[in-house]
């Protein structure tokens, strides 16, 4: 009876290396990663928020994202945004191609917002940043910034008549200046007397007009009537100037006092127009007779 062989110690140890090299790329080739670079995508604005805008109404920032290579295991992260006056809705993706680039990978992302409050919003930062596979960070792409307004919601008004005084004053005061004109003409005073009655007569058309319009109205044209009288005496533009601008120019033509006065109104009407908050009767009279004193005071003696 024939005795059984054991095998050597060396080919023992030389079979356990074969079967351990052959798991271990198997096991390689399984996990292996996507071997694609992850580049950054290029980015193109297609829609970008400016403006004025309603605060229900729904803000559009979309933009185009084009890949020239992307590994299959990315994965968009939530976007990180730095808002002001504002609230994110939420992003939606719509996945595409380029007909002229095959290799190519397009997505247009639309992230929507709403506005808070009437008055400035800004979109400060909105940052995207992608993950690879087992967490491992991917490329990043910041938006650019954007500013906008949101703009205060109009509200019916109705105003008091005025007092039967005041409708008798100011129509005593018009037939008195169509006499006036009549019976001594002057082209010379007329000429230097004509931006302050222009302003005065639109002032008072404005008062007349009160009971069929609203606040939000009244508000806007007491700032446009300002802004025009200060554009003509004092070459200041409000969308070109700032309140500093203002400042120095009503200094140099009039006194530090009463520049400071114009400054305050300016600034008051402005307010009031983004705050949202409905104003009386009064505080409308008393924006409107502080512009109308003010201009009466500019009037040549």
């Amino acid at each position: 009876m024939r005795k059984k062989r054991n095998k050597s110690p060396k080919t023992k140890g030389l079979l356990l290396f074969v079967l351990l090299s052959l798991c271990a790329s198997g096991a390689a080739s399984e996990t292996a990663p996507d071997p694609r670079p992850s580049r950054s995508p290029t980015l193109e604005i297609i829609a970008k928020p400016n403006g004025s805008y309603a605060p229900n109404k729904p803000i559009l920032y979309q933009v185009r994202l084009t890949w020239e290579e992307r590994a299959s295991s990315l994965r968009l992260r939530p976007p990180v945004v730095d808002l002001e006056n504002l609230e994110f809705q939420g992003v939606s993706a719509v996945a595409g191609s380029n007909p002229d680039e095959p290799t190519q990978r397009q997505e247009i992302l639309s992230f929507k917002f709403l506005g808070r409050v009437p008055g400035s919003a800004q979109i400060r930062r909105l940052g995207l940043q992608w993950v690879g596979e087992g967490g491992s960070p991917g490329p990043v792409v910041e938006i650019p910034p954007s500013e906008l307004m949101i703009k205060a919601r109009p509200a019916p008004w109705l105003f008091l008549l005025p007092a039967v005084s005041t409708v008798v004053a100011l129509s005593c005061l018009g037939i008195l200046m169509i006499r006036r004109s009549k019976t001594t003409p002057s082209p010379a005073v007329e000429d230097h007397e004509s931006l302050e009655a222009k302003m005065l007569q639109e002032l008072q058309k404005l008062q007349g007009a009160w009971k069929n319009t609203t606040a939000a109205h009244v508000l806007t044209q007491l700032n446009r009537i300002a802004q025009a009288y200060l554009g003509q005496k004092l070459d200041w533009n409000r969308t070109q100037d700032g309140y500093n601008t203002l400042r120095k120019k009503a200094e140099h033509e009039w006194t530090r006092k009463e520049a400071e006065a114009l400054l305050q109104f300016m600034e008051s009407i402005e307010q009031k127009r983004f705050s949202g908050v409905a104003l009386d009767e009064r505080e409308l009279i008393v924006l409107y007779e502080t512009l109308v004193a003010f201009i009466e005071r500019r009037k040549p003696v």
